[in-house]
This record gives C-alpha cells, sequence and structure tokens, in this order.
C-alpha cells in the first residue's frame, strides 16, 4: 500500500550551466538504440527504415502505410503526410501497437498501453506510466456517545 509520495527539487538563482544541461549531451555519433517493452526490442526512431527491410509501401490519402520485415516481425506503420505521428504495430499474435509524435527535430513520445516515453536523440528522458489506484476514501468520525 502507498501511504505517501515525495517529490524533490531544487531551486536556484541564476541560469543553468552547460554541466548541469546532462539531458541535452550530444549523443548524435550512437547507431539505432532499442528499448525493451514485454520482452520485445523496439526500435527508439521514427523513421520506418530502422525498422528493417522495407517490404511495402502504399499512399491511403494523408499517410504512407510501410510494410517492414525483421526477424520473425512484420512491422505496419501509418506515417502522417508531414512526419509528424506514426502508428506501429506488429503484425501477428502479439497485438502490440503505439503511437509515437515528434515534438521537436530530435525529441519525440511513444504512447505504448498506459506508458507515454519521450525519447532525446535516442536516449529515453522520461517515463510516464498510468497506474491504476482505488479512489480515496472518506474516514468515519466517532460519534460521540451520550449517557
Amino acid at each position: 500500500m502507498i501511504t505517501e509520495i515525495s517529490f524533490t527539487y531544487v531551486i536556484k538563482d541564476g541560469a543553468v550551466s552547460q554541466n548541469e544541461r546532462l539531458l541535452l549531451e550530444d549523443i548524435s555519433d550512437k547507431d539505432i538504440t532499442f528499448h525493451e517493452f514485454n520482452k520485445i526490442k523496439l526500435p527508439v526512431s521514427m523513421n520506418p527504415a530502422d525498422y528493417g527491410t522495407i517490404r511495402g509501401e502504399t499512399l491511403m490519402g494523408d499517410l504512407t502505410r510501410y510494410f517492414i520485415r525483421k526477424g520473425n516481425k512484420v512491422y505496419e506503420m501509418d506515417v502522417s503526410q508531414d512526419k509528424t505521428i506514426n502508428k506501429v504495430s506488429i503484425v501477428g499474435a502479439s497485438d502490440l501497437n503505439w503511437v509515437d509524435t515528434k515534438l521537436a527535430d530530435d525529441l519525440f513520445k511513444r504512447e505504448l498501453g498506459k506508458t507515454t516515453i519521450y525519447f532525446l536523440n535516442g536516449e529515453q528522458v522520461l517515463i510516464k506510466r498510468l497506474i491504476p489506484a482505488a479512489p480515496f476514501t472518506r474516514l468515519k468520525q466517532k460519534q460521540k456517545s451520550k449517557k
């Protein structure tokens, strides 16, 4: 049972120095990275070619659908015309799907189930999870006894 949640932060005067901005460190020389979800390695990229070999491409109104094969996985990726939203699914029994949304040139978020993961330059920088919990209930007050 969770009885308390604590948040810790620091308030400082002045501008943030470069040494304190570790999340913005240049990591552009890295290969394509992956993150794991339910024991499945998923590419940290919005580029269809980074998922594997593109086996087919179909224009469907305001989006392009890609069929991609990598090993025993087949991905179906719907890319919006402006390339800011990808709807990706793994075809087959896993029935896994997610939405990638480009927020800036080097930043995107991945909404996967009840989890939202933010990636900056291929690095995971934030994870948000929706965790179900029972609603709070009001405690009953003791009634004063009458004599």
